[in-house]
């Protein structure tokens, strides 16, 4: 497939080597360089002298030099992308036409034009729909959000609204974008790309067939904590509010540094709540959360993976706030999948690589053992999640990553039928 990639933000070149290693710019949700990685054609038209940072399979055409004013901007991008447009392969009209006229006509250049919305790019859109090439529009980041225009915010929702005009074919990277396009502007169908979930070592399994598996009585209750057992970890409120939360045992399949946490948990913990370290094993991943009651996605800086694998197997999620959740909470309405933990205030804790547990309770512990004690509780009135709501949410997760979600779209639009 053929794409012409526009974007107003500079950034889409400085860091176009990162974009090339597997992540899109700042602020879009698939990069030109991940698109091009999958073998389509891919032009990037945006400000500056982008050539030298921008990955070999991924032509720039800079805008020109310096730091310019949005009005200013957006004539030169227009201009920059309607060049671009309009090189296009020469298109015969018929096996008659005369070689002398032959390919004299020109049809569009490209199959469709992906536009990343920004007071610099708004009438890019409109220019490029005048040629003929479908076109794809992205917001990719809040309204509010710096370096998105001086102007006054009334004159910016016109322009916003103008841009985003019914029925246009549009992708925002996360749900909170699209519900404020929806309350700031009015504009509804935004299409969220979501980060796709690899479910080859997580199939379904039934809690007691899990418990068996790891010589578990079938009336235990257990949280499960999966993954790299780092030393961001919230080890410390986990310590604690652990052993404060009655009959309910920790199963933790993974490795790293906090296994001295771990051996000391095991250790201080009460026999009906036992704290097992499991193989770090994909197979031994998906029985502590099938086994389990709750995950805990206790990841500071990541908990969003994490709290979709737990819900991959229809396990509750006690987590840190992160967009993810969002996703988790739509899938099961009115079952209270996740319970949220208000961010962490400062580091972790010293001393826990040597597995030693906090005196005194620390920061954000109270409201971990809040949070985990509510979860069994709705847990116990509400029962398992919804199968046939688990069974819609995985088919979601396997749709692909966003790269593979965005060629859907493109392919919807065009009729082109590319990989």
């Amino acid at each position: 497939m053929r794409i012409l990639w526009v974007s107003a933000e500079p950034a889409l070149g400085s860091h176009a080597a990162g974009d090339a290693a597997g992540g899109p710019p700042p602020g879009a949700a698939v990069g030109p360089h991940a698109l091009a990685a999958r073998g389509h054609d891919v032009v990037a038209v945006a400000p500056g002298p982008l050539g030298a940072g921008a990955a070999q399979n991924v032509p720039v055409r800079p805008t020109g030099p310096g730091r310019l004013g949005a009005a200013a901007l957006e004539a030169r991008l227009t201009a920059a992308a309607l060049r671009a447009a309009t090189r296009g392969a020469p298109t015969p009209t018929s096996e008659t036409t005369s070689p002398r006229r032959r390919g004299l006509r020109r049809g569009p250049s490209f199959d469709v034009a992906h536009v990343v919305l920004h007071p610099g790019s708004f009438g890019v859109a409109a220019a490029l729909r005048a040629t003929g090439i479908p076109v794809v529009l992205e917001v990719a980041a809040p309204l509010t959000s710096p370096g998105v225009g001086r102007t006054s915010p009334a004159l910016r929702r016109e322009r916003w609204r103008a841009a985003l005009r019914p029925g246009a074919a549009l992708v925002v990277q996360s749900a909170a974008v699209a519900r404020q396009l929806e309350a700031t502007l009015g504009v509804r169908g935004a299409r969220v790309l979501h980060d796709g979930l690899d479910l080859t070592h997580l199939e379904p399994l039934e809690a007691d067939a899990a418990k068996r598996v790891l010589g578990l009585l079938p009336a235990q209750r257990f949280f499960a904590l999966t993954g790299p057992l780092t030393d961001e970890l919230a080890w410390g409120p986990l310590m604690f509010a652990h052993r404060r939360v009655a009959g309910a045992g920790l199963l933790v399949a993974g490795s790293g540094p906090g296994e001295d946490a771990v051996a000391a948990m095991s250790v201080a913990t009460r026999p009906s709540s036992p704290v097992i370290l499991l193989e770090d094993r994909p197979e031994a991943q998906r029985h502590a959360i099938a086994a389990a009651e709750v995950g805990l996605a206790v990841h500071p800086s990541a908990p969003g993976p994490a709290a979709l694998r737990y819900a991959a197997l229809g396990r509750r999620v006690v987590a840190f706030d992160h967009p993810d959740l969002d996703r988790v909470d739509a899938a099961f309405p009115g079952e209270s999948p996740v319970v949220r933990l208000p961010a962490p205030d400062g580091p972790p804790e010293a001393g826990l690589r040597s597995g030693a547990a906090p005196a005194e309770p620390p920061p954000g512990a109270a409201a971990l053992r809040t949070a985990m004690e509510t979860a069994l509780e709705v847990q116990r009135v509400h029962g398992p999640l919804s199968p046939d709501r688990l069974r819609a949410f995985r088919a979601e997760l396997g749709r692909g990553d966003r790269t593979d979600q965005l060629l859907a779209l493109y392919r919807e639009v065009t009729g082109v039928d590319g990989n």
